[in-house]
């Protein structure tokens, strides 16, 4: 049946999922997805201060980390921010949980967009990667801190 059929198809897709190796870092890959992104960043109205041109802010020869507060269940302001990297000629990467990336298909997705597990070590590496992978973008906090701000 047309039901089972696809069952099995989304189970295989699973499982290459699964078999295949996951990006490293942020591909430059994502930057064919740019005329989607922009639209996206210009319907939340994302901009960075106190200049929306990240040359004035972030400089080639140093390394910043960025924090994303508050988390809340999906953090939208990551991902603002890493259009907005992307948009302007920068690889970043984020750090977040360590089970976002064992996520079937949606992992591959964030890994392949720069996340990488909040790790000690991770976050050494992350804070040590040339331009233009010199952004590294955090989100403190989680769940628990989404329910306990209030």
């Amino acid at each position: 049946s047309l039901l089972t059929m696809f069952a099995a198809l989304l189970c295989s897709a699973v499982a290459v999922d699964r078999i295949a190796p996951m990006p490293k870092e942020c591909m430059s890959a994502v930057r064919l997805l740019q005329p989607i992104c922009n639209k996206i960043t210009q319907s939340f109205q994302h901009r960075f201060y106190p200049d929306n041109n990240l040359d004035n802010i972030f400089k080639n020869d140093r390394h910043y980390m960025v924090a994303v507060t508050p988390h809340g269940f999906f953090p939208w302001g990551v991902a603002m921010i890493i259009l907005d990297c992307l948009r302007q000629g920068y690889l970043p990467n984020f750090l977040g949980a360590s089970v976002l990336g064992s996520l079937p298909v949606a992992g591959r997705i964030l890994r392949a967009f720069g996340y990488r597990p909040a790790t000690p070590a991770e976050i050494r590496r992350c804070l040590q990667k040339p331009y233009p992978r010199n952004v590294t973008i955090i989100v403190p906090g989680g769940i628990h801190e989404m329910f306990c701000i209030r």
